[in-house]
């Protein structure tokens, strides 16, 4: 950083000059780019502030059901009970006459608990909870894409009413 911008550099060695730069990651892993920046108030308060903030796991499995299985006639189901906080219904998205593929998303203290399981473990637990909300059928889909994303979004007390800018000019 000086008085021309920000410079960063690529793995390849590449360097890239800007006025500004825009860091969009997990609020976790942007600590450590915060603690590059130059010395002062600024920085040690953001430092300070983002410290004091976390984010929340999610564990979410991608289900692919055999050719005519019924589509559900929702688009998100959000059950009251149980580990799924979520199940979308992505065959809205996609072309007609496609097979069918839900969402099966963990409620977050859930996907805590379970977080360093293997996936198979966790992925199975939910789609043995999507078959016990919507049928057999759910809990055996023909392929499956379990994804564990550590940091899914900032808990819901810990949002900032804006974005954080820092002006070291």
């Amino acid at each position: 950083i000086d008085d021309q911008g920000v410079e960063v550099g690529t793995a390849s060695g590449q360097r890239l000059r800007g006025r500004d730069l825009v860091l969009a990651m997990a609020l976790e892993q942007s600590i450590p780019f915060v603690r590059m920046l130059p010395a002062g108030r600024s920085r040690d308060g953001v430092v300070g502030l983002l410290e004091t903030l976390a984010s929340v796991p999610s564990l979410t499995v991608i289900a692919g059901y055999a050719a005519g299985t019924a589509a559900p006639e929702w688009d998100v189901c959000y059950p009251e009970t149980g580990g799924l906080q979520l199940i979308g219904n992505e065959s809205s998205k996609r072309p007609a006459g496609r097979s069918l593929v839900l969402v099966h998303q963990a409620k977050p203290l859930w996907s805590h608990q379970l977080l360093e399981q293997p996936a198979e473990q966790w992925s199975r637990a939910l789609l043995e909870e999507a078959g016990e909300r919507l049928g057999d059928w759910a809990a055996r889909p023909e392929w499956t894409h379990p994804h564990r994303w550590r940091y899914a979004r900032l808990d819901g007390a810990n949002k900032l009413s804006a974005p954080l800018v820092l002006d070291f000019g």
